[in-house]
């Protein structure tokens, strides 16, 4: 279980054996779903969760230049000009098992 917990929260702790990760796992199964509420706001401020949410922003920016780089490229932006060309992009990209 915290090995589970540390792959959600690591960028909140130093490492894994923090004791406020630590504690956090020993107390988590007293928390109360109301009480959440009560720590949101720390939570949002806290720089684990902003370093998180830079990072999945980072991410999101850099997928889509993937996918505005891949539109250019005539199998991405032909994909549904006709059958074959659907089956040809299907098939380079993963989505079905070639033949």
């Amino acid at each position: 279980m915290q090995e589970v917990l540390w792959e959600e929260f690591a960028e909140a702790y130093a490492n894994h054996h923090d004791q406020r990760f630590l504690n956090m796992i020993d107390n988590g199964m007293y928390l109360n779903a109301f009480c959440i509420t009560a720590i949101e706001a720390q939570l949002s401020a806290s720089p684990g969760y902003r370093a998180y949410l830079n990072k999945q922003a980072q991410l999101s920016l850099s997928e889509q230049s993937l996918f505005l780089s891949l539109e250019k490229k005539s199998l991405w932006a032909n994909r549904h000009s006709s059958v074959e060309a659907q089956k040809a992009f299907d098939c380079q990209y993963g989505l079905i098992i070639a033949p």
